[in-house]
């Protein structure tokens, strides 16, 4: 997909003109586009340097070591079961910042490619439908019509549940908090 093809995309066909809206960073994952809260995401870097950990769940991607910190890196592909398709070579590490009982954490996800910031209108989500978006409901967050097809929204927040990797892992949850220095 060329550029211009992008920005044509990532407009957004909208009822609402006017009321509170966000900025999303939208994504591509595999074949998928999805976007996230720009919000919560806190840099891209390029999938150059990271360690394999072993005995790990598959979609444990490994860790990296950004400025001094651990920061544990989820291929979300494999994490909410996508599909479909082979990595890109545009693949990249978007470190987003969650919070777990008040504490901060990093953790980047393995995606395939950025796309471009959007506002979107809070009045333009629509509910996400029960089934046929390729991801587990409690991952999805909204669905957005743009000029081209439907983008999903995604749910930062369960799909990285603490608890719910921790458990994955079997007890070892190898995220440091924010700021927080690494092995």
């Amino acid at each position: 997909m060329n550029q211009s093809e992008n920005v044509k995309d990532s407009k957004v066909i909208g009822k609402a003109a006017e009321g509170p809206r966000s900025q999303y960073l939208s994504f591509k994952c595999r074949e998928n586009i999805y976007a996230i809260p720009l919000a919560s995401v806190r840099e891209i870097i390029e999938l150059a340097h990271y360690t394999k950990v072993p005995l790990m769940p598959a979609f444990v991607f490994g860790i990296i070591n950004l400025r001094g910190n651990v920061v544990p890196v989820i291929d979300l592909a494999r994490l909410v079961t996508v599909t479909g398709g082979e990595r890109s070579g545009r693949a990249c590490i978007m470190v987003t910042e969650i919070t777990h009982e008040s504490q901060n954490y990093y953790v980047g996800l393995l995606i395939d490619e950025v796309r471009s910031v959007m506002d979107i209108q809070d009045a333009d989500i629509e509910p996400a439908p029960g089934f046929g978006a390729g991801v587990p409901v409690e991952y999805l967050k909204g669905m957005v019509k743009t000029k081209t097809r439907f983008m999903t929204l995604l749910d930062l927040e369960q799909i990285l549940n603490l608890e719910k990797i921790s458990m994955a892992v079997s007890g070892q949850s190898g995220m440091l908090s924010a700021g927080q220095g690494g092995v």
